[in-house]
């Protein structure tokens, strides 16, 4: 009882010393902080619009000297909102006020560093806050859940390119290996399918270029592709196939169109392949280059038809919109247009797969092309431009050649060849991996440089030496291209005829060589 008492008047005392303390502005139970009299000290003030932005009716100032005194009456989240009112809070207050801080002379320097820390940390807070919107709306853009279900359905693409066929490129098909499309006594001037098809306009053996095309890829290859655990095949073609008549393709040669796809697609059901659909040679070009069947130095991208392209696209897409095994239409292959142009064909190339071949199906497939450009036309434009909404089972198709990477400088090239076959397959195949939707390799080769350093690098190693490097050179991009969750891809090409190709470029042959394991592309 004794002790109850003695605590209830010790209360007493308390409460009563609290409500003096109160009464005087101090807390009574430590003693008052001497007055500062450098707080008289003058202050630049701020910029005339951050005082009309406060909340609270009164100056930067006063809210800083309010702020230092605060915490002595026992109210830290007090001090904090009136140093920080509720307000909006942009970059460039955050800046403004820090420069205010900075250019002011402040009582001492505790406080000064006090304040641009508190500043510096608002600026750094607003900045992360800001990134972190920008990350979230491009995620929300891109995020594509369809392509996500194809990338699941297809994770183990291991497939081949059946180039050449469909698409002449002298250096893979041309004389005097291959009779057919490019005329046996012709010069390297002669080095498109364009140039290629006047010559047999010319001379009115256009019989020769179809014959071609009916021996080069028959039912066989799609068979013997299937047998080596290959389960899908891309398929390069141009945009004369799908023309309406004969006179529409002038001066290619049609043959018998879209009958050639027909007899792949049967093909490919037949054998269980998938099917990857290729405009590898757009009207105009979309490059200039010989792999559109069109080699022209003196191209711009003015000369690209996009009306005839999505025409075309439509076209195949129509045809084939109920056949099972495509699973993918790819819009366009290695442009060099300008990503504004790129960007509204591929709107509109989109939309017209979609009208005939659904995206819970059929993926439509932009190809990132030159390695420089990758990341920026990949997330800073198709990303963000064509959100997921609007353009579902959308994804990439990147070519991961490492042997081209020098090629401009030719012999001055100084890049060592272990780059090349080592950390370059790595960097490429890692970029299947850092984009937002799904990406896959459309095409890859165990081509080596034949410029440079490199090349004579190899040319100095014995044929055993020649063999081991070529090898890892093929194990370590198999094994890169589908390691984790990248998707794999389409080793280019099913079929190289000249000699001093087979070792690079020729599918089946590397395989019959042992350059690539039975089985290490395969499913």
């Amino acid at each position: 009882a004794g002790a109850t008492a003695r605590g209830a008047t010790a209360a007493a005392g308390l409460v009563a010393k609290r409500a003096t303390a109160d009464a005087k502005g101090g807390d009574g139970l430590l003693p008052a902080p001497p007055p500062d009299s450098s707080l008289s000290q003058p202050v630049a003030p701020p910029p005339p619009y951050l005082l009309q932005r406060r909340t609270d009716g009164g100056s930067l100032e006063e809210s800083w000297r309010s702020s230092e005194t605060l915490p002595s009456r026992g109210s830290a989240a007090l001090s904090v909102s009136r140093l920080m009112p509720l307000r909006r809070v942009t970059l460039a207050d955050s800046l403004a006020e820090l420069s205010v801080v900075l250019a002011s002379s402040p009582p001492t320097a505790a406080r000064r560093t006090g304040r641009c820390a508190l500043l510096l940390g608002r600026l750094v807070a607003v900045t992360a806050a800001a990134a972190a919107f920008v990350a979230l709306l491009l995620w929300a853009a891109a995020h594509d859940p369809l392509a996500a279900d194809w990338a699941e359905r297809h994770a183990r693409l291991r497939g081949v390119n059946f180039g050449g066929w469909l698409v002449a490129e002298r250096w893979l098909v041309g004389p005097p290996t291959v009779p057919g499309v490019f005329e046996p006594s012709s010069s390297w001037a002669q080095d498109d399918e364009h140039d290629a098809s006047l010559a047999r306009r010319g001379s009115g053996t256009t019989e020769a270029v179809s014959a071609f095309r009916d021996v080069f890829i028959t039912r066989a290859d799609f068979a013997a592709a299937a047998a080596l655990g290959l389960n899908s095949v891309r398929i390069p073609f141009g945009w004369w196939i799908a023309a309406p008549t004969d006179a529409a393709a002038e001066p290619y040669v049609r043959g018998r169109g879209l009958g050639y796809l027909d007899d792949a697609v049967l093909w490919a059901e037949e054998e269980g392949l998938t099917v990857v659909l290729d405009l590898h040679g757009a009207p105009g070009s979309q490059n200039g280059e010989q792999t559109s069947g069109l080699e022209y130095p003196d191209w711009d991208p003015s000369h690209f038809d996009a009306d005839a392209a999505v025409w075309t696209v439509e076209t195949v897409a129509a045809r084939f919109s109920n056949r099972s095994c495509i699973v993918a239409f790819e819009l366009l292959n290695e442009p060099r247009l300008g990503t504004t142009a790129l960007l509204e064909y591929y709107r509109r190339g989109s939309e017209a797969v979609r009208r005939h071949m659904p995206p819970e199906r059929v993926a439509v497939v932009i190809n990132l092309y030159f390695f420089q450009h990758m990341a920026t036309q990949a997330w800073a434009s198709f990303d963000w431009r064509m959100p997921a909404r609007r353009h579902p089972n959308l994804v990439y198709d990147l070519h991961t050649y490492t042997c081209f990477l020098e090629r401009g400088r030719g012999n001055d090239a100084s890049l060592p060849l272990w780059l090349y076959t080592g950390p370059l397959v790595e960097l490429y195949a890692a970029l299947l991996s850092i984009t937002v939707r799904p990406a896959f390799a459309g095409e890859w080769s165990l081509c080596l440089p034949w410029y440079g350093a490199a090349a004579a690098t190899f040319r100095a190693m014995n044929p055993p030496e020649q063999r081991a490097l070529r090898t890892g050179f093929a194990s370590r991009q198999a094994d890169a291209l589908t390691r984790g969750d990248r998707l794999g891809g389409h080793f280019w090409t099913w079929k190289a005829p000249h000699e001093d190709d087979k070792d690079s470029w020729d599918f089946a042959e590397i395989v019959r060589r042992g350059f690539i394991g039975r089985g290490e592309w395969a499913v």
